[in-house]
């Protein structure tokens, strides 16, 4: 493994469009392990959420409902409830009426290996699961991390026009200034905060 280059702390690795496409647009096999892995990413993807977050999930924080997923193991030990996009909601139903092993752990994402008694997953296993993505879809870098797919929804839900402390609110961090480490400002948003260039505007 490689250590960590803490001189590029400042740097914000995000996925570019294609890199991020490519991600959405693979496709899973009809399996267990294929379905499992399609909840894995986008949850990921759409949420943002930690690999910890994930691995802690229980069945019954899951909110049909309401659509809604509560997020309890938050570095601020809170707990947020973050609704489900559609694609996430029909895999996970998939993956639980279909493919989850129904034993008696009431962890949502299990292994799938026999020889692991589909125990619940690993904050590992989930990073394995991302490079073994990774790899498939053309990702490279071995800077791009889980932290990379994080920082790309974190920068999605701010330049959406939710605002920084909405952001915040829906990463789990304590505070907005985490958040701002974490997004990548769109073009598109930054022409819409600038303002004319005063000689532009006494032109006229």
């Amino acid at each position: 493994m490689t250590s960590a280059n803490w001189k590029r702390h400042n740097i914000l690795i995000t996925l570019d469009y294609n890199e991020e496409m490519n991600l959405r647009n693979h496709i899973f096999p009809d399996t267990e392990l294929g379905v499992r892995n399609r909840v894995i990413l986008l949850m990921l993807l759409d949420l943002g959420l930690r690999c910890s977050e994930i691995s802690a999930i229980q069945l019954n924080d899951i909110h049909w409902s309401t659509g809604t997923i509560v997020i309890r193991n938050s570095k601020n030990k809170g707990y947020r409830e973050l609704p489900m996009s559609r694609e996430l909601g029909e895999a996970l139903e998939s993956y639980i009426l279909k493919y989850r092993a129904q034993y008696s752990y009431s962890a949502l994402i299990l292994n799938t290996k026999p020889c692991l008694n589909h125990s619940p997953v690993t904050v590992g296993s989930i990073r394995s699961v991302i490079r073994h993505l990774y790899k498939s879809c053309s990702v490279s870098g071995w800077w791009k991390g889980t932290h990379a797919i994080r920082r790309t929804a974190a920068s999605h839900i701010y330049n959406s026009g939710a605002g920084i402390k909405l952001t915040a609110d829906i990463l789990g961090h304590d505070s907005v200034d985490s958040s701002m480490h974490y997004v990548k400002v769109g073009l598109e948003s930054l022409r819409i905060l600038c303002r004319e260039w005063p000689e532009k505007e006494a032109a006229k």
